[in-house]
């Protein structure tokens, strides 16, 4: 947070540091870390209605500012690292064909659990030819519509830096196009105005262009997963259950869109 305040950016969270300078303080007993961040205010994407409930333009000019505000923060970490980044993390969209393997068992119904087998192999067949050239640096990794603010059309702040990691910079992106296309009526749509924001800030290059979209497929589907693996661990929770019922109608039309024809959409976007 202190390293992308330096660089400029101003939505996201600020370290308060104690009277003696400390950023990481220990309560009088001992027993535990106290760290003070900044409040920013705003409301969370979350809780913004959809274009089919709200005027169709400025939803688009919140997406586009919600692109150009992860491509400043992208930007802004590009030359930050940290040992404890560099870390194996079940988030982590290089994760995605082990966690979706792994507990996509757990998933009912048996219809949606086969609409996520069949998103995730058509995803993952298609980026895999773009591995090599992807590049790679910190990431937030989690800009999920709990995590954004807004106010009005602007974006007031991205927070909750919990999932930070090391990894391929376009899942910055694609995050938060995975949820900010949730209960839209085009997806791809929403996808092609966010990335646009975001190539104003941070270009991309044509191996990221063509990733983009199928790994937001991707991360739904370990959304969904990931998901029916801590409800069968803790039944009951409800926060385990957040963004699934949106995720589920989401999937469908996603398995719609060949990844070929997102890239080619997007690539027009940003070209």
């Amino acid at each position: 947070m202190e390293h992308v305040a330096r660089r400029g950016v101003d939505f996201c969270p600020r370290v308060a540091a104690t009277l003696s300078g400390e950023t990481i303080a220990r309560t009088e007993d001992g027993a535990h870390f106290v760290r003070c961040i900044t409040y920013l205010p705003g409301n969370p994407l979350a809780e913004v209605r959809r274009p089919n409930q709200c005027a169709l333009l400025r939803y688009n000019d919140l997406l586009t500012n919600l692109g150009r505000a992860v491509g400043a923060l992208d930007a802004a970490l590009a030359d930050f690292d940290h040992p404890a980044v560099h870390r194996e993390f079940y988030w982590d969209l290089a994760q995605a064909e082990r966690v979706v393997g792994e507990y996509l068992p757990l998933v009912a119904p048996i219809g949606y659990r086969r609409v996520i087998e069949r998103v995730s192999d058509v995803s993952l067949s298609f980026v895999d030819r773009h591995l090599a050239a992807l590049r790679r640096t910190t990431v937030h990794h989690d800009a999920n519509d709990w995590n954004v603010l807004v106010d009005g059309p602007r974006i007031s702040g991205i927070i909750d830096f919990g999932d930070i990691v090391h990894s391929w910079t376009v899942a910055d992106p694609a995050v938060a196009i995975a949820y900010a296309m949730l209960d839209s009526a085009d997806p791809l749509a929403a996808a092609v105005t966010m990335v646009g924001g975001y190539h104003e800030r941070r270009p991309m290059d044509d191996a990221e262009i063509a990733c983009v979209f199928p790994f937001s497929a991707l991360r739904l589907c370990m959304s969904a997963c990931i998901a029916a693996s801590q409800q069968h661990q803790r039944a009951g929770d409800p926060y385990l259950g957040i963004s699934q019922a949106s995720i589920e109608r989401m999937l469908p039309l996603v398995a719609e869109i060949p990844p070929a024809r997102a890239r080619d959409r997007l690539w027009r976007a940003c070209r």
